[in-house]
Formats: structure tokens, C-alpha cells, sequence
């Protein structure tokens, strides 16, 4: 063949199942996920672009854009995005215009999916991370963050072994040889109860989108970590409930239906250890339901939510997500994307969307250092959300807990999900 073939498919990769699913949902949020890092110093600038250069080369989708094809869709490198994935804001404002910042609208589907904004403060950088959720989600953002630590930190100690950085051209091939659910459990289970509520605002009408951040306190998170602990039950659990009761003091849904939430589930939970870093889409989820109750305390409330989650997490939860995408992609990619869209359509005519609520637990301090230079506080979010979606994302640092919401509906939205995550934190154990 010839080298112009060779070089032609190298830079070209089919797209993921994971892929391929996210980016149906363009419709209901922005499909960017952030990761900011305040820092106790300043980093090297050119060490830190050259360790962003090697991650974009360890794992060439990072600098690849989404082209749809209908029969399947396919990563199409552009080294020249190189250039483009990092960049230095600095002057006056520079971290008071951070929130506009971090909340800027993306474009998921273009060259680079990964970026990277050193913001210059006064006294110290804080690093902002932000990923297509197309090529990328959580938890990879997560290993994405060590690994470019780890890169910068092997850099500047003049070692030419770096961290081990592998690439992933077909995420859903690490799972295999897992126990999976049969085949009519896996769909059933991915497409879970059907929307019935929704964040009110007005449908794919972006003004000026931000984020709302609500901090739990190290004290009280040791709290909610004792009474899981004692209740049998993971901290998700505890903070679901908490979440359900804000939701249902401040928007009341329907009493005569269960009201579903989306968790995901990281699946790389299921890979063996010592492994590469996954920086692409790894993840499932299942989605409990609950009744809203006038009147019940906080332990009932528990309760029944930990009774709504336990038939999930008996079997794997997660697991069943690559069975049901091989279903929905059975005959190409337009199909699938003729039939989610549809769906999801007729869901938000009537003003319902799932709720997402994701727990991305610990962020390590130790994998996060920049050598000389620590992190002192760090916390991951979702996208921006357009009503009536609703994205919540719960992060732990050092022993604080952020909890954090986009939403593109102007200030009516930022008031609505800042009463929401203050009531969340207020109905968790203090």
C-alpha cells in the first residue's frame, strides 16, 4: 500500500460505541466536561505545553475531530490542533473572568476534544481542563489530570521514562471476558423508566451560561461517610436522597409517578490493576426511581432510595451499557440517532429530561501535584445543561466536597440550581 494510504488511516479511527451515543445528546447540554486546578504557585508554561503536546500524541483522538458518516461515524486526526489545545490568560481579570471561562460554550465535535487554559492570578495559576464529553467523559478527565501531573512532574526532573500512557482505539474491547447481563436485561436496563419531569426553562435557548457551586464542608462529608458506612450503603446513595428531597422541596414533581435519576458508573472500576490510563467514554449507569412524600424525614427517605439502588448494584451496575449500544447501533448510525433523537424530542415537547446526578468520589492530592508546586483545591464538572436537562456532578478534595451545576437559562437558572445545591447540602448529616 501506499504511504499516503498508511499515513491516511493512521490518522483515522472509527468512533466508539460511547462515542456514538454521546453525541446524540447534543440537543440537551453543551457535551463539555471541566476540571479546574488552584494551584499554591505558578507552573513552567513551556514544560507544561510540552506535556500537553505528549498526551495529545498518546492519544490521538484528543487532537482528532467527529465526522459523521451514515453508516458510522470516524475520528479524523488534525495535528495542527496541537497548537490550539493550550493557551495562557493572564492580566487584569484575568481570574475574576475565570466563571465565564470555565462555562464558555465548546465545540465538541471540532479539533482539539482536549484544552487546556493556564489562568495567571495575582499570586498563583490555576489550570483549567476541558474535554468533549464525545471523545471523553469523567473519569477519563480524571486520569487525563494525573496523567498530565505526572508528565509535567517527569519533565522537569530531566527523566526520559514518562508515565505510562496507552492507546484506547475501542474502549468497549476492555471490557470483554466480564460477566455481562443477558442481552433483554442490558436494554431494559439502559433505557431505564422514562422521563417524567424536568428542570423548567425554555428548550435550546443558551443565555449566558455558568456554573453554580455549592461546598459541603470536610466535617460534614466525614458525616455522610459514617452514616453510609453504618447504613450499609455508598456515599451516592446518601447524596441521591439528599438530592431527591431538594428536588422535591423546590420543584415538586409528580407524587403519582417515580421520578428517575441518572447515575452514571464508571467502568473502568471493572478493569484489572495494574492497568493504562482510559482517557476515552468507559462509562454505564442505571437509574433509580422514588416516589415524592410530603412529610417523610431524611432516614425514610434513605430508605427508599437505597431499596431503588440495590437491584442495580447486586449485578455489576454499568456493565449492561456496551450490550445495549451494540443493540441500538445494529443497523448503523443514523438509525440510532433518527430513533434517540425522536425520542428525546417527544420527551422535552412535554418539558421531561433525565436528571443526571454523577459522584466522581476522590481526586488523589499526591497524583495531582506539579512538583514544588501543590494543588490545593480541585473539583470536576458536567456540562451545561439546557432546561429541562439537569446535570449534577459531586467531587471530594481533601476532604471538602464541591457540588456543581451548569445551566444556560440566565440568572433565573442560577438562582433555581443554587437553591437546589444549598438544599441538598442542608438536608446532608452536618
Amino acid at each position: 500500500m501506499a504511504a499516503g494510504g498508511e499515513d491516511k488511516r493512521a490518522s483515522s479511527a472509527p468512533v466508539s460505541l460511547f462515542d456514538a451515543y454521546v453525541s446524540l445528546g447534543e440537543g440537551e447540554c453543551d457535551l463539555m466536561v471541566r476540571c479546574l486546578l488552584t494551584l499554591s504557585g505558578r507552573v513552567e508554561t513551556e514544560r507544561l505545553r510540552e506535556a500537553i503536546r505528549l498526551l495529545l500524541r498518546a492519544e490521538p483522538v484528543l487532537s482528532s475531530r467527529f465526522e459523521r458518516r451514515p453508516s458510522w461515524p470516524r475520528w479524523q486526526r488534525d495535528a495542527s490542533s496541537e497548537e490550539r489545545a493550550f493557551s495562557v490568560l493572564e492580566g487584569p481579570g484575568a481570574e475574576e473572568g475565570l466563571g465565564e471561562e470555565i462555562a464558555r460554550p465548546g465545540e465538541p465535535f471540532s479539533a482539539p476534544q482536549f484544552e487546556v487554559r493556564q489562568v495567571r492570578s495575582r499570586e498563583h495559576d490555576l489550570l483549567l481542563l476541558r474535554v468533549s464529553h464525545v471523545s471523553v467523559d469523567a473519569g477519563g478527565l480524571k486520569e487525563i489530570a494525573y496523567a498530565l501531573a505526572a508528565t509535567y512532574r517527569a519533565l522537569g526532573g530531566g527523566r526520559l521514562v514518562l508515565p505510562p500512557i496507552g492507546r484506547c482505539e475501542r474502549p468497549a474491547a476492555l471490557l470483554r471476558g466480564l460477566p455481562h447481563p443477558a442481552l433483554v436485561t442490558s436494554v431494559r436496563r439502559a433505557i431505564g423508566p422514562r422521563p417524567n419531569w424536568g428542570v423548567p426553562g425554555a428548550r435550546r435557548a443558551p443565555c449566558d451560561p455558568r456554573f453554580v457551586l455549592q461546598t459541603v464542608a470536610a466535617s460534614q462529608v466525614a458525616a455522610v461517610r459514617e452514616l453510609a458506612a453504618a447504613r450499609g450503603v455508598s456515599m451516592t446513595v446518601v447524596l441521591a436522597a439528599a438530592l431527591y428531597r431538594a428536588l422535591f422541596a423546590l420543584l415538586t414533581p409528580p407524587e403519582r409517578e417515580p421520578v428517575p435519576i441518572r447515575i452514571p458508573v464508571n467502568l473502568r472500576r471493572y478493569l484489572s490493576e495494574p492497568r493504562f490510563p482510559v482517557f476515552r467514554n468507559l462509562f454505564g449507569g442505571f437509574q433509580p426511581a422514588i416516589h415524592r412524600r410530603e412529610g417523610e424525614s431524611f432516614d425514610e427517605t434513605l430508605v427508599r432510595v437505597a431499596r431503588a439502588v440495590a437491584p442495580f448494584m447486586a449485578d455489576r451496575p454499568g456493565l449492561e451499557m456496551a450490550p445495549a449500544l451494540r443493540v441500538l447501533f445494529s443497523f448503523g448510525y443514523a438509525p440510532g440517532q433518527r430513533l434517540i433523537s425522536h425520542l428525546i424530542d417527544r420527551a422535552v415537547r412535554q418539558g421531561h429530561s433525565h436528571l443526571v446526578f454523577s459522584n466522581m468520589g476522590v481526586l488523589d492530592p499526591d497524583r495531582l501535584s506539579f512538583g514544588d508546586v501543590e494543588v490545593t483545591d480541585a473539583f470536576l464538572l458536567g456540562p451545561v445543561a439546557y432546561p429541562p436537562s439537569f446535570c449534577l456532578v459531586a467531587t471530594t478534595y481533601r476532604g471538602a466536597m464541591t457540588l456543581g451545576a451548569g445551566t444556560s437559562a440566565g440568572e433565573t437558572g442560577r438562582s433555581l440550581m443554587g437553591a437546589v445545591l444549598e438544599r441538598m447540602a442542608a438536608e446532608l448529616p452536618a
